[in-house]
């Protein structure tokens, strides 16, 4: 079923990142390529381009090779969507800076940013006398 919030016609980015070796080694890297990958084609993504982090924390933005290409792609505005397994894949919560950092630069060139995650909804509740 494709996500009528985003835009086909530019290409979808997957993040797959990966802190230790033993991640590397076992079924959390081939997962998140996987299942992202594959929530991107759901959303109607043909352009599905893939990059792997390894090795790096995600603490501090500044030693992240991958993630800073990643996001000068954002900022070229060829991306529609960005894909990752869960926020902290993407930013660490001790670093507030660097995940405003993402997603201000997704924000100014309408990105979304996509987790298989459920989301949190909110319920109206009315009260009836």
């Amino acid at each position: 079923m494709r996500n009528q919030l985003i835009d086909p016609t530019r290409k979808a980015i997957v993040l797959a990142r990966v802190s230790t070796k033993e991640q590397v080694d076992n079924y959390s890297w081939q997962s998140q390529l996987t299942d992202l990958t594959a929530l991107a084609r759901q959303d109607g993504f043909i352009d599905v381009e893939v990059h792997k982090e390894a090795g790096f924390s995600g603490e501090n933005l500044e030693k992240r090779p991958v993630l800073q290409r990643v996001l000068a792609e954002i900022r070229l505005g060829n991306v529609a969507a960005l894909y990752i397994a869960n926020w902290s894949r993407a930013s660490r919560g001790e670093d507030l800076q660097d995940g405003l950092t993402i997603r201000q630069a997704c924000r100014e060139r309408g990105v979304l940013i996509r987790t298989p995650e459920p989301r949190f909804r909110t319920l109206k509740i009315e009260y009836r006398e």
